[in-house]
């Protein structure tokens, strides 16, 4: 019963909707939740690749990112200004800031692999929507009966499950794993930064809705999308002015943090 199409809402107008299956069965999506995707992704990818794990590799990182380097200044600029569009709606600086349409050959490497991120992010979240409809979810909550929000959880756990298989259904060779599982981590911390609260009412606990996903890969311990994760909280926590307390003692591998940040917002969810 899902209708053909997809439903693009165009305006200048900060997010109010993600994604979501209307009334007559139709995936819709918003143009402004897009623009804050590609920033949030290029944000994460860029400052973590360049302002992080190239510092780490050439020995020169100190645990700080260096905001004298201009493309992680950029990425910066960017990140905050995707984080803008969560109250307010202003136009998109592609003279000054990175962007997928208007970029010269020094920015196509990092352009294109977020590219890359954004697409897997959003075929997550249709596939998302998608299966609200399979699963039988829309049919449920158009009959007119009720559900708890105990089963509305439990239908969004469903969800995301059946759009993470989906989007990794096929997939043989590590480095397309890799482009899918960084895609979903993205579009999952995207909707992290969108409140300060990680309880949610009738959708799954933004952490622990990353931490269903990332169980699910069988990531290495030395896997980059760890430091990712740990990025994202990290940035989570500042614009919030959130005490994560993170370790005192050094950690070996940024799986190591990533459990070590997962318990601490376990406290803060519980508090």
């Amino acid at each position: 019963g899902l209708q053909k199409g997809i439903s693009y809402l165009i305006g200048n107008n900060p997010i109010t909707e993600i994604a979501f299956v209307d009334g007559n069965k139709k995936i819709a999506i918003e143009e402004t939740f897009l623009s804050y995707l590609w920033s949030i992704s290029y944000g994460l990818v860029v400052v973590y690749d360049n302002g992080i794990l190239q510092p780490t590799l050439n020995g020169t990182y100190n645990g700080k990112i260096n905001p004298s380097d201009e493309r992680t200044t950029k990425a910066l600029r960017l990140f905050e200004y995707g984080l803008s569009l969560i109250g307010n709606f202003s136009e998109w600086d592609k003279a000054n800031l990175p962007n997928p349409e208007e970029y010269d050959n020094e920015e196509n490497e990092y352009v294109e692999k977020v590219n890359s991120v954004f697409l897997h992010a959003i075929k997550f979240i249709l596939c998302h929507e998608f299966a609200h409809v399979y699963l039988g979810h829309v049919d449920a909550d158009n009959s007119g009966i009720s559900s708890s929000d105990a089963e509305i959880k439990k239908d969004e756990y469903s969800a995301d499950n059946y759009a993470i298989s989906t989007v990794l259904q096929g997939v043989t060779d590590n480095q397309s794993k890799t482009n899918i599982c960084m895609g979903v981590v993205a579009g999952l911390c995207a909707l992290l930064f969108l409140d300060k609260e990680l309880t949610r009412t009738t959708h799954p606990d933004s952490d622990l809705r990353i931490q269903n996903a990332i169980d699910q890969f069988n990531l290495a311990e030395d896997d980059n999308i760890w430091g990712i994760v740990c990025l994202a909280f990290q940035f989570w926590a500042t614009k919030y002015n959130i005490d994560l307390e993170l370790p005192t003692e050094k950690v070996n591998t940024y799986k190591e943090l990533s459990l070590f940040i997962f318990k601490k917002t376990y406290t803060l969810r519980m508090n």
